[in-house]
């Protein structure tokens, strides 16, 4: 299998690549795309704080820093050996795991459409 680098690049100048090497691709985008959200989320969270540093993971040029690193480092990798197979959608237990979370993102949206904040658990299966 190629890198993701590979693959992604494949794919740009519109060139064949496996329907396993798109999906596990895929994956590690979305992979990706949540950390850089994360960051967002907490760079937002320290400056609303008044809380923004210039050396911590509350500072941008931090942040940024390890975007570039994870990029990189994740681009020089495989799909499958980024997202190793504890985080595989071919592994039957990350599937369940994946299907448990989904169920609590339902009922904490649901819970907060009601607008109720106690009521977060989760039944386990």
């Amino acid at each position: 299998m190629r890198s993701i680098k590979e693959i992604v690049e494949a794919v740009e100048i519109n060139e064949t690549v496996t329907d396993e090497e798109m999906r596990l691709a895929l994956c590690c985008l979305n992979r990706l795309i949540t950390f850089d959200r994360m960051a967002f989320m907490a760079l937002y969270q320290a400056e609303k704080g008044g809380k923004l540093s210039t050396t911590t993971q509350s500072s941008p040029e931090w942040q940024c820093r390890e975007h570039l690193r994870r990029v990189g480092k994740a681009f020089e990798k495989t799909p499958d050996q980024w997202l190793g197979w504890e985080n595989n959608p071919e592994n039957p237990d990350y599937r369940e795991r994946r299907q448990k979370s989904i169920a609590l993102v339902k009922k904490v949206e649901a819970t907060l459409k009601k607008g109720k904040k106690n009521d977060l658990s989760v039944k386990a299966s």
